[in-house]
């Protein structure tokens, strides 16, 4: 973290901490607020378990974007997504098959919950009528991705210029990605939905994609991968708001290695596959993750998207114990290494070629 913002976030975090008091005390007054929505983010079973996060927030007119949309809507759009209006402190109420927990949400809505116990195929979310602020909302069904017992490994990709054409390290690019309002807008790389849908398999391998992206565009990225065809996953985002420790997120590092971290640990027995690309730091983070987690780590992909020779040689040059790095210009070249290692079905490989606008193989 650099020195201005180690000095200035306990002081933002107090501001606004304060605002947040008074802007909640202002609603109580005047005789509460909008209605509450409770968003389900992250849900999915793990081997003796099952996790889900969500948020609080107030409810808004939804957002929706037409084909004739300006660079202004998509701007209002974008302002509107990220101006959440959270609930904090607010008991809810999660049914989990017939186990019911009480959870609390924390300063900027959040909540989770890790429940340990059998498998179970249904999850519910309500906020309680007797809840401070008072609530009293019918119960919402969450989406639970289950992640099968047969699974042979999991796999964890990054998003920006992974899987979606992002233009990360150009800001004109990256500010089209990030304003465009609409699924059909977001362009993905050939062939990569066909290699996730590969990947995940007939065996429902744990597919998982992290991003340094706020949560405030998780449905827009979910719309997103709908569109595309990517196949039953979770998506781990990050919180922008202010906290005492960053007032800007620009740690990425430390933020994807506690993903990183976090997802094997739900999998103690299961080995991975992590995808990232050349543009930004994916390639050093797997680099310390594999060094600091002996034997979890398969394979390593980077999707080149590097136009400096240098970058290619710095990626190609990092020691990884052993696990097999492959730096790829495309999809096609990610999916037959997989599946020359065993970990893709070779049956898969015309689908992503044809995804790809390749001629099919032998032609």
């Amino acid at each position: 973290m650099s020195g201005w913002q180690k000095t200035l976030a306990p002081l933002a975090n107090d501001v606004e901490e304060f605002f947040d008091r008074l802007k909640y005390r202002l609603e109580a007054r005047l005789g509460g607020s909008l209605p509450v929505k409770l968003v389900p983010l992250a849900a999915f079973t793990y081997p003796g378990g099952l996790y889900l996060k969500g948020r609080a927030l107030h409810e808004r007119t939804p957002i929706s974007s037409a084909d004739n949309d300006s660079l202004w809507d998509d701007l209002l759009d974008f302002y509107r997504r990220m101006n959440s209006d959270e609930i904090p402190g607010a008991l809810l109420r999660i049914h989990a098959g017939d186990v019911t927990r009480d959870v609390q949400s924390d300063a900027e809505g959040y909540f989770e919950l890790d429940l340990a116990g059998p498998v179970l195929s249904s999850l519910e979310l309500e906020w309680p009528a007797e809840s401070d602020p008072p609530g009293g909302t019918p119960r919402v069904a969450v989406p639970l991705v289950q992640n099968s017992g047969e699974a042979r490994f999991g796999v964890i990709s990054d998003i920006d210029d992974t899987l979606l054409v992002t233009n990360v390290q150009n800001l004109l690019g990256l500010a089209r990605s990030l304003f465009s309002g609409r699924a059909d807008q977001r362009e993905h790389f050939p062939g990569a939905p066909a290699l996730y849908r590969a990947l995940r398999g007939s065996q429902a391998n744990p597919l998982f994609f992290v991003s340094s992206s706020p949560w405030n565009l998780h449905d827009l990225l979910e719309e997103t991968f709908d569109y595309h065809g990517l196949p039953e996953r979770v998506t781990f985002l990050r919180d922008w708001g202010i906290t005492d420790q960053e007032i800007l997120p620009t740690d990425n590092i430390a933020h994807k290695l506690g993903l990183l971290r976090r997802i094997t640990a739900f999998f103690p027995r299961l080995p991975f596959l992590l995808f990232g690309d050349s543009g930004q730091q994916d390639p050093e983070i797997s680099a310390r993750f594999i060094q600091e987690n002996p034997g979890r780590i398969l394979g390593v992909y980077i999707r080149d998207v590097s136009p400096d020779p240098r970058r290619d040689a710095a990626v190609l040059a990092l020691e990884t114990s052993g696990v097999p790095l492959l730096l790829a210009p495309d999809s096609l070249s990610m999916a037959r290494d997989a599946a020359a290692r065993g970990w893709l079905d070779p049956g898969a490989l015309m689908q992503i070629e044809t995804d790809q606008g390749r001629m099919p193989l032998g032609a």
